[in-house]
């Protein structure tokens, strides 16, 4: 038997040891069913489905926050405002750059880091009632030109992917939330 042979039969033993240890994992998806009734709010067919309508969120009164609450409008109830829903999302987002690698001759920055913090609250309308709260955060790093067009359309550009990374998190967290509350 050739030393190839060797390996590649240990290699499948630890292949297959690892499945074996995988097969005990008893987590279920974020959007499963796993333990709500079939009439619940949540028990619908898609995931979006499943929190699509329930959450409202309130018009921000700052830029940030209001790119926060596009993307999650995105994310949780397909681009609609919701009136009506049974609970409302406050946000309140910050961001802020850094400046990551600076030119040793020039000492002026060429790369920045742009980071955005949201912090949330999910409130239950009919008893105000906070259910869940939490922060969460993003970074999005950008090249910084000399050109001040550029480097503006840069710090945008991250300033948008920080804001949709960041949303992606808080929809988790409410979808978490609502799973937990309504099932």
């Amino acid at each position: 038997m050739s030393s190839f042979d060797r390996s590649l039969r240990r290699a499948s033993a630890v292949l297959a040891l690892a499945g074996l240890a995988l097969a005990g994992c008893t987590s279920g998806p974020l959007y499963g069913t796993n333990g709500l009734s079939p009439d619940s709010t949540l028990a619908a067919a898609d995931t979006r489905g499943r929190i699509r309508g329930l959450v409202a969120i309130p018009t921000p009164v700052d830029r940030t926050t209001q790119l926060v609450r596009n993307a999650l409008l995105t994310r949780l109830n397909g681009g609609d405002a919701v009136s009506g829903a049974p609970y409302e999302l406050r946000l309140v987002a910050t961001g802020t750059q850094r400046s990551a690698v600076i030119e040793p001759i020039s000492g002026l920055p060429t790369a920045a880091i742009y980071t955005m913090t949201v912090s949330y609250q999910i409130v239950r309308l009919s008893d105000n009632r906070v259910i869940d709260a939490g922060t969460r955060s993003s970074q999005a790093p950008y090249d910084q030109s000399a050109q001040l067009f550029a480097a503006d359309r840069a710090a945008t550009n991250a300033r948008a992917e920080a804001a949709q990374d960041v949303a992606r998190k808080v929809e988790l967290a409410v979808a978490a939330a609502l799973r937990r509350v309504v099932g």
